[in-house]
């Protein structure tokens, strides 16, 4: 017989949960004003300080509430020697101690408040080692936290054990201790009957040997006054071998629906010795009828359940090793206490059901995520399967959040905005991550359960059918897939966790990112059990939901050969994730050859030309480049590498854009720190909104897949980073703003434009100068030219258009004719005003989207003495025009009407510099004149219109 000794105290940390002990206290309930031993355990947590030589606690009080992380009058000083914090060393452990009476401890900091009046309700603490550099914290990477009780506050627990779940053997002893703030009487009892009673006393114990039964439930009561009554509970496990049985050919991991009344569920869980199925099929309750078999590799559990009811939906966990209770890892479905969050009232009395399909959680029963099956599923009748999607390089793609984008954050209500979304010439929706994280409050970058839909945005069926949906227009559905890491509600990283920490033998994870851009627990990419895991979560979504490609978030994760901080390192050409992701992608392409695949990538041109080789899209941000655009610092406002070739690429199919979700809004940059010239401020609306008409035109009309954020196409500007992951405005109200509506409708026209020849722009030849205040794009092909010219500055500037060829051009946005006479003519621009030209006639956008006329600044100017003077703008410009000599000459000039009279007259002397004479006509009336030119002998006349 052996006893099961355990530790006699409690664990408080951010977590609240008593698995780990990363600090125990001696007292148990410690108060601010009695001397208290904390001990820390090196081999918990983080284990950041397991083997170190000295450890440090750096301490402060919390006096801010109960709930509070807020420390005050911190004592320690990191990094430093100094003795202050210094904990000893429990001899022969990794266990450090230290002994304080809280309030004069931290009365003694030198920098805080004074705690003499102040209630300490909690104790804040990290770890460190002598010089700092490395720490030791919660197993979540947090502070600790341990509770001060306030003076006669009352409190009652189970000390040991610490878990809700205790495996033992035959005849074991487990060993039961529980405690009370104050005197009470207290109690134990297993499976209701009463084994050991204190009255009026603050501790009891009792030693209990384990029997024949499979299990024992523990309870200890502590009754105050004969009314305050405190319970807690644990269950005894006596553990039994699971029996050796062979797999069953033909199942995987998972959930297997063998017929309408049987499943067999296989869960592969190394180093664990054997595994109970419970639910609600046997009450929750450890049966020896479902303790699972395990295959002759020692890894892989099983059990098939056979008589089930055909249709009827169960609930189920894994009772791993008698401690972790976890849900199925490719389970379709979880039941989880959140749920009940996600159906809402619109106001006091109206309800709003986004999913009606949850399960209620069987409370009292069980803990933890469940896991659901159901056999005899009805299968959804996909009708546009065979709807033809667009060319990866002719992508138009709209970056979606759910959350934030309709109230109801449903798909059903995502596809009433379907008309909205296609009339904008969009023909690819990228959805950010929808499949179960943690909470229901999320971008969705810290997934739980990789299989299943997250239940806040509705039902599993509502989401095929908005794909359906999206497949009959024609639209692509792009699924934001995170496989860099999962969070710890995942059965993954609860089977890879053993006694607080991350076993180094578990086959999924990395104890420690290999590089610094990890957020949650790390997969190691090269084992053999992730790989499977990938595999097959990127073949779920695209055979069980239609998805029709992925954009995968952070790749540059993707690697096991790097290390350390240093981000341009981690961002060098990585033969190791280049095998890595190619063979991801290889097997999603035996599945689906025609998947699109885009990778998140900021890797070296080297690298990124890999993947773009292999068919790859990696993404091409330029948003500071763009914003420095839209805010008027022209200095670094050279957008042009969004057409791939000029950033080095070997094709186009990089996926260009100026926004997405990760940066902060063009609109909100420009309304906020746009800059101001003498007659044109960039932080007024109708100009920050023409500079995002003017940015779509550079940057949508480039060959290459596109992407935008979603409203940007209604100029959203409420800022990203002022709650960056929390909930922002849904902004649909902006449509109903005439110059909001505006921005739209050129969005449009933009992106019809470029999807009318999305043939000829993908097969043209480009040219693009950003470089400076005036920006040139020019596509040319036989089939059809298009020019843009934009001035980015905040007063007037002149461009060189460079047109293709002479000839009609027609001016975009107004479907005015243009005759170019020469090519290289100067236009003067207007501060923000761009134009784009075509040389064939087009389906033309309605008038007024811009304001900016093609006769203002485009008309082709008047050319006199063989091209040696000109005259621009005509028509006039706020009423001036120029005389621009190539040889300078004194010059004679009349302002005549057309009848002859003359009505001005002055002389232009060459000066030696300026080849310009500007000329005001704003005192005569519009109209048109005749500018009668004398040079010498010669006489010239040219017809002005003045505006």
């Amino acid at each position: 017989m052996k006893k099961i000794i355990l530790i006699l105290s409690i664990l408080f940390c951010t977590s609240l949960s008593a698995i780990g002990q990363v600090v125990t206290t001696d007292p148990v309930f410690p108060t601010a004003d009695a001397p208290v031993t904390i001990t820390y355990d090196a081999t918990k947590g983080t284990s950041g300080l397991e083997g170190a030589e000295k450890v440090y606690i750096h301490t402060g009080a919390i006096i801010e509430g109960p709930n509070s992380i807020s420390w005050t009058n911190v004592i320690g000083n990191w990094g430093a020697d100094d003795g202050v914090g210094l904990m000893t060393q429990v001899p022969g452990t990794e266990q450090w101690q230290i002994t304080y009476t809280p309030r004069d401890y931290y009365q003694a900091a030198t920098d805080g408040v004074d705690l003499t009046n102040e209630n300490i309700y909690r104790m804040g603490m990290v770890f460190r080692n002598a010089d700092g550099t490395a720490e030791g914290k919660s197993e979540t990477n947090g502070d600790i936290f341990v509770r001060l009780y306030q003076p006669g506050e009352y409190d009652a627990r189970l000390i040991s054990p610490g878990v809700k779940n205790v495996l033992a053997d035959l005849t074991d002893t487990v060993s039961i201790y529980g405690a009370a703030s104050l005197s009470a009487d207290l109690s134990i009892s297993v499976d209701g009957v009463e084994v050991a009673t204190v009255a009026a006393g603050t501790e009891i114990n009792y030693d209990f040997i384990v029997g024949s039964n499979l299990t024992y439930d523990v309870t200890f009561t502590a009754v105050r006054d004969g009314e305050a009554t405190i319970t807690d509970e644990f269950t005894i496990i006596r553990s039994v071998p699971a029996a050796e049985a062979a797999l069953p050919a033909g199942v995987d991991q998972g959930i297997n629906y063998i017929d309408d009344n049987t499943v067999t569920l296989v869960l592969f869980a190394p180093a664990k010795d054997f595994v109970y199925v419970i639910g609600d099929f046997n009450n929750w309750s450890v049966n020896p009828d479902y303790l699972m078999n395990i295959d002759p590799d020692g890894q892989t559990h099983w059990i098939t359940l056979e008589g089930l009811t055909a249709g009827q939906e169960y609930m189920f966990q894994y009772l791993v090793n008698g401690e972790a209770r976890i849900a199925d890892p490719y389970t379709e479905v979880t039941v989880d206490r959140n749920d009940q969050f996600i159906n809402f009232l619109v106001d006091e009395t109206t309800p709003y059901t986004v999913n009606d399909e949850l399960i209620d959680y069987p409370e009292g029963l069980t803990d933890g995520i469940i896991s659901v099956f159901q056999t005899a599923q009805t299968p959804y009748n996909w009708q546009h399967d065979d709807v033809p999607l667009p060319d990866k390089q002719d992508l138009i793609i709209y970056e979606l959040l759910i959350r934030d984008f309709v109230d109801q954050h449903d798909y059903k209500t995502v596809m009433d905005s379907l008309d909205y979304i296609e009339a904008m010439g969009v023909n690819a929706i990228e959805l950010m991550p929808i499949m179960e994280f943690e909470g229901n409050n999320s971008w969705g970058y810290n997934p739980s359960f990789h299989t299943a839909v997250d239940k806040y945005y509705g039902p599993r069926n509502d989401l095929k059918a908005l794909i359906d949906e999206c497949h009959r227009r024609g639209i692509a559905v792009i699924l934001d897939m995170v496989l860099n890491h999962a969070f710890d509600q995942s059965p993954l990283v609860q089977l890879a966790i053993n006694d607080g920490t991350m076993s180094p033998d578990n086959p999924w994870f990395n104890v420690v990112a290999p590089h610094p851009y990890n957020v949650g627990r790390d997969f190691n990419q090269e084992t053999e059990a992730t790989q499977y895991f990938v595999d097959r979560v990127n073949r779920f979504w695209l055979e069980e939901y239609h998805f029709d490609g992925y954009r995968f978030d952070l790749v540059k994760g993707f690697t096991q050969n790097r290390g350390g901080n240093n981000t341009d390192d981690n961002g060098a050409y990585d033969q190791s994730r280049v095998d890595i992701l190619t063979r991801m992608t290889n097997k999603i392409w035996e599945f689906d050859a025609d998947a699109y695949i885009i990778f998140e990538g900021f890797i070296a041109t080297e690298e990124e030309n890999v993947y773009q080789e292999a068919g790859i899209m990696p993404w091409g941000s330029v948003h500071f480049s763009a914003k420095d655009a839209m805010i008027g610092n022209i200095n670094s406002s050279d957008f042009g590498s969004i057409y791939a070739i000029q950033r080095g690429r070997v094709n186009n199919n990089m996926v260009g854009f100026f926004e997405s979700h990760d940066e902060e809004r063009m609109m909100f940059e420009a309304v906020n720190f746009g800059r101001a010239g003498t007659d044109y401020d960039i932080r007024e609306l109708d100009n920050a909104l023409n500079r995002v008409k003017m940015l779509s035109a550079f940057s949508y009309l480039v060959p290459g897949p596109k992407m935008f954020w979603m409203f940007g196409e209604l100029g959203y500007d409420f800022e990203l980073n002022d709650d960056r992951l929390g909930r922002k405005p849904i902004r649909w109200d902006y449509y109903d703003d005439p110059e909001r509506l505006k921005l739209y409708k050129a969005y449009s026209a933009i992106l019809n434009l470029r999807r009318t020849h999305e043939n000829i722009i993908a097969n043209a030849t480009v040219e693009m100068d950003a470089s400076g205040s005036t920006k040139r794009l020019a596509i040319s092909h036989n089939n059809l030219n298009i020019l843009v010219i934009g001035n980015w500055a905040t007063g007037a500037r002149n461009i060189d258009p460079d047109f293709q060829h002479t000839g009609t051009w027609y001016d975009f946005f107004t479907g005015k004719e243009v005759s170019i006479t020469n090519t290289n003519e100067f236009y003067e621009l207007a501060p923000g005003e761009f134009h784009i030209f075509t040389d064939q006639p087009q389906d033309f956008p309605e008038e007024g989207l811009v304001p900016y006329d093609v006769e203002t600044v485009t008309s082709i100017p008047s050319q006199l003495a063989d091209g040696l003077i000109t005259i621009f703008p005509n028509p006039t410009q706020n009423g001036s025009i120029r005389i621009r000599q190539t040889r300078p000459n004194t010059l004679q000039v009349q302002v005549m009407s057309l009848v002859g009279e003359e009505l001005d007259a002055f002389t232009v002397q060459p000066d030696g510099s300026g080849r310009d004479y500007r000329y005001n006509m704003a005192h005569l009336n519009k109209g048109v004149y005749l500018l009668r030119i004398t040079q010498g002998t010669d006489t010239f006349t040219a017809k002005i219109i003045n505006k």
